[in-house]
């Protein structure tokens, strides 16, 4: 048994060490040890790698080289999914050099697709050029310290619609000055014509994810640009695990640079301190091997980690909207200096927040948190936690629920905690949750402010303050909670700040105040939309 999760989470680890008992339980002989992977630590990317190695010898199986062996059959093919046409050749067809058009060619080849195919095929969700349908403009009262960007974009006309409380899937783009070095190892310009075959990507480490996959035999040639390929394909600004290190080690074309990369495949210790904890990208790594590498483009793609999308929660709904297709989130802008003295900025925080009007990104709409939506009867009282830019998927709720009194329906309380720093900093949706007030759509807000006063407070503690008129929510048997934000710490102390609520107002031992919570957890009566940060 391996488990793999993130110890952000309470139940890190707890399913698979189930699994484990229960087969000793039945008899089952162990034959290696329970195997754990963090997503949240610095080598979860060779973790498995390492225990499925100690399996394999523990039961007398053959373990392969797994760094400097011979290239696999299908990393090779995967390798070939882009190819970089010879100087003077004529592609046939257009050469794509926008993410607009290139979405728009792998839509109609779908379809084309689809019907050659004469299978079913939802593309309801598939990835779709958003455009920008507004400016975006800063929530925040003093940019200078924190910055986040309401963003609007439009769902294309075909789009399946959304709900508040879901999520937007956002593709990023690798930062400009990433490309542009990448570009320069591989010797390549911007507008070099690259052959895109998606027939060739069923060894990719993008595979995995391919809606394509059933449609890839039947998929035709586009012809993109080197810099489109760079900017999307690859994740350019991670870090490189030490299986992409032990990989790159075969295209060294020096004795010095090969045992240097192996070394770092091979030593994690090295590994950690020379690679992971200065936080190295794959590009600036490709940099310091410059002129001493035989790589190309499609190799590149086919060994590095790809760009993985991104997703925000909808800060908007479309009951009651002029235009039920325009989709709003709150973008947070992330930047920091890794220890190589590279300034990182987030990919899609970066992108959205900067993008002018009438241009596009690619996304989808997502349900990714189940019954996360203002509740079907009208008159259930809603408890909505979400500090920071966890308060997103609540403005859609006070949207929807406004909508709802504009057409006669009368409803339930609403309660709304909301956390940030300071009341002229970062006080975010300040105008128009005054506005939520006034129209009844939102009933009481209490706002921590954690950097305000002599101690900070936090929306935990402002929970069990108002204990008295939460509990008397809870009490309902249709009431539900929302608790949106960070997984690591927030999440888990308004937990127990409700199961304080619990044991103080309703005379509850700890034990019954935990039952009580987890009983609302499984009846969808208390949910959370977290995330790891």
């Amino acid at each position: 048994v391996f488990g793999v999760g993130n110890s952000q989470w309470q139940t890190y680890q707890q399913f698979p060490r189930e699994v484990d008992a229960l087969f000793e339980h039945c008899g089952a002989q162990r034959a290696f040890v329970l195997g754990a992977c963090d997503v949240d630590g610095p080598s979860f990317d060779t973790d498995f790698e390492e225990w499925l190695t100690g399996l394999l010898r523990s039961v007398g199986g053959a373990v392969a080289d797994g760094e400097e062996g011979e290239e696999v059959p299908a990393e090779a093919e995967a390798a070939l999914e882009f190819l970089v046409e010879e100087p003077g050749a004529v592609a046939p067809g257009p050469l794509f050099t926008g993410v607009r058009e290139a979405l728009e060619a792998i839509r109609k080849a779908k379809v084309d697709a689809v019907k050659a195919l004469d299978i079913a095929h939802d593309n309801s969700r598939e990835i779709n050029a958003l455009e920008v349908a507004a400016e975006s403009r800063e929530l925040c009262q003093q940019a200078d310290n924190r910055s986040v960007r309401h963003v609007t974009l439009r769902l294309p006309e075909k789009s399946a619609g959304y709900r508040a409380g879901d999520h937007l899937e956002i593709l990023p783009v690798n930062d400009s000055s990433l490309v542009a070095m990448v570009l320069g190892v591989l010797g390549l310009q911007e507008a070099a014509p690259v052959r895109w075959d998606m027939k060739k990507a069923a060894g990719s480490n993008r595979s995995a994810r391919d809606n394509v996959a059933p449609l890839r035999e039947k998929m035709p040639l586009i012809h993109v640009t080197a810099k489109l390929v760079l900017e999307w394909i690859p994740d350019l600004a991670a870090v490189p695990n030490r299986k992409f290190l032990g990989r790159l080690a075969r295209k060294a074309k020096d004795d010095a640079l090969h045992a240097r990369l192996q070394a770092l495949s091979s030593d994690q210790d090295k590994y950690k301190q020379e690679i992971a904890t200065p936080q190295l990208s794959v590009a600036e790594l490709l940099q310091s091997c410059a002129g001493k590498i035989s790589l190309t483009i499609g190799e590149l793609c086919a060994l590095a980690k790809p760009l993985a999308p991104r997703y925000y929660s909808v800060s908007s709904s479309p009951a009651g909207a002029e235009d039920a297709r325009l989709v709003t989130v709150s973008v947070g802008q992330l930047q920091f200096k890794t220890g190589t003295g590279r300034t990182h900025r987030g990919l899609a925080s970066t992108m959205l927040g900067g993008l002018a009007v009438g241009s596009c990104v690619p996304g989808t709409v997502r349900q990714l948190t189940g019954n996360f939506h203002v509740p079907q009867d009208p008159l259930a009282p809603m408890v909505m936690v979400g500090p920071g830019t966890g308060i997103a998927p609540m403005m859609g709720f006070l949207h929807e629920r406004e909508s709802r009194m504009k057409k006669g329906e009368k409803l339930g309380p609403a309660i709304l905690f909301f956390g940030c720093r300071k009341r002229e900093e970062d006080y975010l949706y300040r105008e128009e949750l005054a506005g939520y007030l006034k129209s009844g759509a939102l009933t009481e807000l209490h706002v921590a402010f954690s950097r305000e006063g002599p101690q900070k407070v936090y929306v935990q503690d402002l929970i069990f303050e108002q204990r008295t008129s939460v509990w008397r929510l809870l009490q309902k048997p249709s009431a539900a909670v929302f608790v949106c934000g960070d997984a690591r710490a927030m999440a888990p102390d308004v937990r127990r700040a409700f199961q304080r609520v619990a044991q103080e107002c309703g005379g509850k031992s700890e034990a019954k105040a935990a039952s009580m919570l987890g009983a609302m957890v499984e009846g969808g009566r208390y949910l959370e939309d977290v995330w790891a940060s």
